[in-house]
């Protein structure tokens, strides 16, 4: 089950709801593919999925920082993650967050 709650045409909340534990559901492996953007203060991921993806988290193999979110469910739309530099260990561009970042999911 998908599920949007809107508040005055802006998105409030949405998610995901499997009706079995996740370990008895079979996923497709959903092909995530991510773009990187240089934005003011930061970073902008951009992230899709050709098919549901669940608990996708991020890190980066060297480096440290903060993601806006870190732990969602991909399901159609795209989802975009800001990083900002005052939350990276050093400040980097969107090429060099793309290097080492590591997309891992259930």
């Amino acid at each position: 089950l998908e599920y949007a709650i809107y508040e005055n045409d802006k998105m409030f909340s949405s998610g995901t709801t499997l009706f079995v534990r996740p370990k008895e559901f079979t996923f497709i492996e959903p092909e995530i593919s991510c773009k990187a953007y240089d934005v003011e203060n930061g970073v902008r991921l951009e992230l899709s999925a050709k098919y549901y993806a669940k608990s996708v988290c991020l890190s980066l193999e060297k480096d440290d920082c903060i993601f806006s979110d870190n732990w969602f469910d991909i399901h159609g739309d795209k989802v975009n993650i800001l990083i900002m530099f005052d939350d990276m260990s050093r400040k980097m561009n969107a090429e060099e967050i793309l290097a080492q970042l590591k997309i891992q999911h259930n």
